[in-house]
């Protein structure tokens, strides 16, 4: 039994010690890196700021007067908390700076803010829902700042109001522009025919007196003679006898 157990011992070493000449194929352990899970950031700012856009004027064409109303908290939380849920369901890109979750704790911080805001509102309590509209613009300017750091276009910004009349989510017709008025045909004007020359009056001759008339034959002018002739002469008077 000596014999046999030393027997065994020497082939156990003989076989951990193997040949020099074995290659030895080393055991690793690699460790694996979990794939991302999330879009890319350019992805998801893509994809983010059209809902951001949609959200920014909803609120600002909820029809509010000078207090705040509890109507108009109610809807701005329900838009804030929709907002939330639609940029969470895009997926969780890369934060390397932490500024998107900045920007999604002051959509929390707005939400809050809102909630007693509209609280306050329905019991009547108007200077209190008012003043929590100071903390409400704090937290907005937070998710101004993180937004930008982020890299959001939308996201963060005010909306535009819409003009009058015009339903959110509809885009309103441009303006065209005033075209030049166009002139109305004016009516042909017949050619002005020349005047004929007009001939030009003489004046009247002016009247000529007629000339005084001519003496005809002679006329006695007493005894012995007359003044005067006759045609083919005249006798100088009559002689004696």
């Amino acid at each position: 039994m000596i014999l046999v157990a030393g027997a065994a011992a020497f082939s156990v070493t003989a076989v951990g010690c193997g040949d020099d000449d074995d290659p030895i194929t080393p055991i690793t352990t690699e460790a694996t890196t979990p794939e991302a899970s999330g879009p890319s950031d350019a992805d998801f700012v893509a994809s983010a700021d059209p809902v951001c856009a949609e959200a920014n004027a909803a609120i600002a064409n909820l029809s509010a007067g000078t207090e705040v109303s509890s109507v108009a908290a109610g809807q701005q939380l329900e838009i804030t908390q929709g907002l939330i849920e639609s940029l969470q369901a895009l997926g969780d890109p890369a934060d390397p700076d932490g500024s998107l979750a900045e920007y999604y704790a002051s959509l929390e911080d707005q939400v809050a803010v809102l909630e007693q805001q509209e609280e306050a509102a329905a019991s009547g309590d108007t200077v209190t829902a008012n003043a929590l509209a100071t903390e409400l613009d704090a937290a907005r300017n937070v998710a101004l700042g993180a937004a930008d750091d982020y890299g959001f276009e939308e996201c963060g910004q005010e909306g535009t109001a819409l003009p009058a009349g015009t339903e959110p989510g509809v885009t309103p017709p441009a303006t065209p522009a005033p075209s030049a008025p166009v002139p109305e045909p004016s009516e042909p004007v017949a050619p002005v025919t020349p005047a004929e020359p007009v001939t030009p009056v003489e004046p009247a001759p002016e009247p000529v007196e007629p000339p005084p008339p001519a003496p005809t034959g002679g006329t006695d002018t007493g005894e012995g003679g007359s003044t005067g002739g006759t045609s083919g002469g005249s006798s100088g008077g009559v002689g004696p006898g």
